[in-house]
C-alpha cells in the first residue's frame, strides 16, 4: 500500500544521498518521550489499543523490503483527528501488515501538531526556527534535504539531527515535524522517503478540508454553547474547525491571513493547538488573580493568533505556545503576549489577554482593537 501513498509525490529517480555526520548528544533524551502512553519501547499492539489512538489509524506498511514497519495515524478520510491535528507515525521492526503485535516501537515521528509537547515532555514545538530548535534540543547538524525526491519543493524540506536519535524536519526555516528514535541517514530509504510522502498527504488532508467535505461540519451543533474563549474545538462534531456559540465555524482565512476564532492553515480557519508543559486542574479567575503561579505554564489552547485567550486554563492570562503566560509588567512593552493590566482584567501589573481600562486609556474608542494583541 505504501507505493500508492507515495506515488504522487516521489519521482522515479532518487538522487543525492545523505551526508553522514558524527552525532552529538541531544539536550533531549529519547527515553523521556511519553505522551498519553505513546513511547519508545512499548509494544505496538498495546499502544494501538490506547484510548488516545482509537479510530485514528489510517494505514500501515512494510518498509525497506519488510525489515521495518510503519503505522500511520490521522489525519485521513474517516479517521478521528489526533490532538491539534497532529500526524503520527510509529515505527517497529518486521511485523504483519494490519496486525499490530508485541513488536516494540523503535521510532516515533509527528508533524503539523504538538500533541507530544502538549501531553508529554517534548521541549520543542512546530513553528520554531533553527536557533530556537537548538536551544530546546541541542546543536543541530544538517543531514539532507529532499531535492530530487519530490517533484517540486524538496530543497525547502530539510532534516536536522540534534543527537543520535533526535531529528527535526524543517520547511522554509521552521519546524514542521520531529522524529525521535532509530533512523538512518539515507534519505532514499523508505523510512525517510515514505515518511515524507505520508507527511505531505496528511498535510493535504488537513489543509484542504474541502476534500473531506466541510459542508458536513458547517453550522453543525457543538459543545461550546456560548462564546468559546479558548482554542479548544469539538473534533467529534467539527473536525479541524472551531466551535463557537454552539456551532461549527467553517470559514476561509481573511485577506490578511487572520482568523477569529481559529488559526489560518492552508487557507482555512482551524482550531488552536494546545501548548504547555503541564496539565493543571481548573483554577477560577479569582484564585488565578490572587496566585498567578497556579496557572503559569499550564497547558492551554489559544482562541486565535490575535486573541490568545484560554479562559478555562489561563483565566485572564494569555495562552502562549509554551502554556499560560504569567509575566509581570509596567507597560505593554514588557508583554510578549497580551497587554499590561491596568486593573480592569487584573491582576494589576501582569500581562493579560485584554484590559479595557488600559485599551481605552491609550486608544480612546478602540478598546477592542488591542484585545489579545
Amino acid at each position: 500500500m505504501l507505493e500508492k501513498t507515495i506515488a504522487p509525490v516521489l519521482v522515479l529517480a532518487l538522487a543525492c544521498g545523505a551526508r553522514g555526520d558524527t552525532a552529538v548528544k541531544s539536550a533531549f533524551q529519547p527515553a523521556r518521550l511519553d505522551f498519553d502512553g505513546v513511547k519508545l519501547g512499548a509494544p505496538i499492539g498495546d499502544v494501538e489499543r490506547l484510548p488516545a489512538l482509537a479510530g485514528t489509524r489510517c494505514d500501515d506498511d512494510p518498509l525497506d523490503g519488510g525489515a521495518r514497519h510503519v503505522w500511520f495515524h490521522a489525519p485521513c478520510s474517516g479517521a478521528r483527528a489526533l490532538p491539534g491535528g497532529t500526524f503520527l507515525a510509529l515505527y517497529t521492526g518486521r511485523a504483519v501488515e494490519g496486525k499490530p503485535g508485541r513488536e516494540p516501537i523503535d521510532a516515533i515521528a509527528w508533524m503539523y501538531g504538538d500533541w507530544p509537547r502538549a501531553a508529554g515532555k517534548f521541549p520543542a514545538a512546530v513553528g520554531l526556527t533553527r536557533p530556537e530548535l537548538e536551544r530546546a534540543l541541542g546543536p543541530a547538524t544538517r543531514l539532507f534535504d529532499f531535492a530530487g525526491v519530490l517533484t517540486g519543493g524538496g530543497e525547502r524540506r530539510v532534516v536536522l539531527r540534534h543527537g543520535e536519535r533526535v531529528f527535526s524536519i524543517v520547511e522554509d526555516g521552521r519546524a514542521v515535524g520531529f522524529v525521535v528514535g532509530a533512523m538512518g541517514v539515507d534519505r532514499d530509504k523508505e523510512e525517510w522517503s515514505g515518511l515524507l510522502a505520508a507527511m505531505l498527504k496528511a498535510k493535504e488532508q488537513r489543509d484542504q478540508p474541502s476534500a473531506a467535505g466541510p459542508e458536513r461540519y458547517k453550522d453543525q451543533k457543538c459543545d461550546r454553547d456560548g462564546e468559546n474563549l479558548s482554542g479548544r474545538g469539538d473534533a467529534s462534531r467539527c473536525g479541524p474547525f472551531p466551535c463557537d456559540f454552539g456551532r461549527c465555524v467553517v470559514e476561509r482565512c481573511g485577506a490578511d491571513g487572520r482568523c477569529h476564532p481559529g488559526f489560518c492553515e492552508g487557507g482555512w480557519c482551524v482550531h488552536g493547538t494546545e501548548g504547555g508543559a503541564r496539565a493543571c486542574p481548573f483554577v477560577d479567575r479569582d484564585a488565578a488573580r490572587a496566585r498567578p503561579e497556579l496557572v503559569a505554564g499550564c497547558r492551554c489552547a489559544p482562541q486565535s493568533a490575535t486573541a490568545r485567550r484560554d479562559r478555562e486554563a489561563c483565566a485572564s492570562f494569555p495562552c502562549a505556545p509554551g502554556g499560560c503566560y504569567v509575566q509581570r509588567c509596567s507597560g505593554d512593552r514588557d508583554c510578549k503576549f497580551g497587554v499590561c493590566s491596568g486593573h480592569a482584567s487584573g491582576p494589576h501589573g501582569y500581562c493579560v489577554t485584554d484590559d479595557v481600562w488600559t485599551a481605552t486609556a491609550y486608544t480612546p474608542g478602540l478598546a477592542f482593537a488591542v484585545m489579545g494583541k
